[in-house]
């Protein structure tokens, strides 16, 4: 297993930008970020836990370009490799979206949970999955393609699905 933490070249993350989960404060959604947290994740995988991963399909690779041999895997599927990541700009048809009463969307993919402050949020919508919303003085469970809009605007504290 080649040690990761002794490569001195840069690293390529293939797929999508999926992590194992953190606390909240101390999420990663930079790229520099993810691939640190696959190389704790390698530093412990055999080639052949590579491979299970693989097999499995839909994981989250990380690759020394030197060499072209992957040396980290993370299924989406599972617990670890769950997360709820920032799409954009934007929101898609079948992503987790809130919209700030200055029109400022804020879109989520994938399955998981964050933590964070989006004020003066107008309306929420859960794409193509169940998905909950809590603020300052409440919480709400929206059904797949519900849509929500407040009276008055919230500051949103978490969000899941």
């Amino acid at each position: 297993m080649l040690a990761l933490t002794a490569l001195a070249v840069p690293i390529l993350l293939a797929s999508t930008l999926l992590v194992p989960p953190v606390a909240p404060e101390q999420e990663v959604t930079t790229a520099p970020a993810v691939v640190a947290r696959l190389e704790q994740v390698g530093a412990t995988q055999s080639e052949g836990d590579i491979a299970a991963v693989r097999q499995q399909g839909g994981a989250t690779l990380l690759t020394d370009p030197d060499t072209g041999q992957v040396v980290a895997a993370v299924s989406q599927r599972s617990a670890l490799g769950r997360a709820l990541n920032p799409i954009g700009p934007g929101c898609s048809t079948t992503s987790l979206c809130m919209r700030s009463s200055s029109h400022v969307p804020y879109g989520y993919s994938g399955t998981g949970s964050r933590s964070g402050t989006w004020k003066s949020i107008s309306d929420n919508r859960a794409g193509d999955r169940r998905s909950r919303f809590e603020w300052r003085g409440g919480a709400m469970t929206l059904s797949a393609g519900e849509v929500n809009y407040f009276g008055r605007p919230v500051t949103m504290t978490r969000i899941s699905r």
